[in-house]
Order: structure tokens, then C-alpha cells, then sequence
């Protein structure tokens, strides 16, 4: 899995997910530099998705758990917004509905007033 960035560090942080077979580009190419200028957009490419590797997609969850990895990581836990298409809204849903990690973002956007 790769995600691709846009916009400043500091800005808040959308994330972005394509649906199934669907090129991050072809999903989201046209609103980036739009939502770049106000956040940080990170827009994720499944694992056997991405033309720049040589990988397969494993499972809903195995991935769901790299996404919610990378969050917690590069984003210290704390996004904005997540928005997808197809497959990538099925992934939003998993994320709402994992366990404590992504409990503990949700929290902290509420907390937030978003």
C-alpha cells in the first residue's frame, strides 16, 4: 500500500480512498489540487492497485489495518475527514468500526467540533 500526499504538513487532514480497481488518479485527480489548497490530502492505493509495485491485495482487514497504521504514524493519530468511493467506502466503514485506535481518532475529531 502506498499513500500519495498533497498539500502542507500542517494543514488538517483528508483522506481519500478509490474504489475497487480504480486508480487513485482517476478517482481523485481532479479534486486534489482543489483540496490541497485548504488540507493536507492523503489519498491511499491499495496494495495491487498501484502500478509502481509488484504487490496483490490481501484482505479488507489486513489493509484496513496498514490505513489505520499509517495514521496513527504519519497524521499522530488525527485526521479531519475520510471520504470513499466504492471499495473505499467500505474501508471508511471498517475503520469506524475497529477497534480502540480508530475509536480514539473519531473521539478526537468530535472533540474537535468537525
Amino acid at each position: 500500500m502506498k499513500v500519495y500526499e498533497f498539500g502542507a504538513d500542517t494543514a488538517p487532514v483528508i483522506l481519500l480512498l478509490p474504489g475497487t480497481c480504480c486508480h487513485w488518479k482517476s478517482n481523485f485527480g481532479q479534486v486534489i489540487p482543489l483540496l490541497q489548497r485548504e488540507f493536507r490530502v492523503l489519498c491511499v492505493s491499495y496494495d495491487g492497485f498501484d502500478e509502481t509495485e509488484s504487490t496483490e491485495f490481501p484482505t479488507m482487514l489486513a489493509e484496513t489495518e496498514k490505513i489505520e497504521a499509517y495514521i496513527l504514524k504519519n497524521c499522530g493519530g488525527h485526521i479531519r475527514a475520510a471520504y470513499g468511493c466504492s471499495l473505499g467506502g467500505s474501508f471508511v466503514g471498517l475503520l469506524a468500526c475497529y477497534p480502540y485506535k480508530w475509536a480514539q481518532l473519531v473521539k478526537s475529531i468530535t472533540e474537535q467540533g468537525v
